[in-house]
């Protein structure tokens, strides 16, 4: 079932690898060891390329509490899947953490270090992005101290004045 699954995916079909899962799980058998995990993995994956994060969260977790999630041949594209989540929704440290982990159970997985690179550029960026609108922020503070200071001069010239006309 598995096999179909990620052969629609690479295919950038989620939608026929949802319904292949699905008549999959109607047939009748004996299903083989980490069948439940690559069919949870499967359907993350799925239901995130279909832009349904709640969905995905929901599966890539429950397959991440189960001890396939800990082998490097299944393991690291279930953290994959949940660090694109995770930069989907712009916590890129968090994605970082999780592709991380899948370059931990399989530092060559092609996948998890494209992923990490991209995720890295995400997070310089994300910092260049803080520290810029920081700086603004700073500056205009700075311009409201310094227009603030100004107009107390002002006020005391005022003051002066009216002393003098008096």
């Amino acid at each position: 079932a598995d096999d179909e699954a990620a052969r629609f995916h690479r295919a950038r079909k989620p939608l026929e690898a949802l319904a292949h899962l699905e008549a999959a799980s109607k047939i009748e058998g004996e299903r083989p060891p980490g069948y439940a995990f690559e069919v949870l993995a499967a359907q993350g994956r799925a239901y995130r390329l279909l832009g349904r994060g709640g969905d995905a969260r929901v599966a890539l977790q429950r397959a991440q509490g189960m001890p396939e999630a800990a082998l490097a041949r299944l393991g690291p594209r279930l953290h994959v899947d949940l660090g694109h989540l995770f930069a989907e929704e712009g916590a890129f440290e968090d994605a970082e953490t999780e592709i991380r982990k899948a370059l931990d159970l399989d530092p060559e997985d092609p996948e998890a270090r494209r992923a990490l690179e991209l995720t890295l550029r995400r997070v310089a960026w994300k910092s260049e992005l803080a520290a810029s609108a920081e700086a603004r922020v700073d500056a205009v503070k700075a311009e409201a101290d310094a227009l603030r200071r100004r107009f107390q001069s002002r006020e005391g010239e005022i003051e002066a004045l009216r002393k003098e006309l008096e």
